[in-house]
């Protein structure tokens, strides 16, 4: 599936590790709302685009 848009609502979210989840298209723009994020893990998906 999709990122789901609603991770921009975990302000806190300091480490998103999401892994061999099969997530595919574009990476969201709304990861860069996420301003306390340090560690972001997103490989192994079949994921597009820059990191926001």
């Amino acid at each position: 599936g999709l990122i789901p848009q609603a991770l921009s609502h975990c302000r806190g979210l300091q480490i998103l590790s999401a892994r061999y989840n099969q997530f595919y298209g574009s990476i969201p723009k709304c990861l860069s709302s996420l301003l306390e994020l340090k560690h972001l893990h997103i490989g192994d998906n079949r994921l597009t685009g820059t990191i926001p």
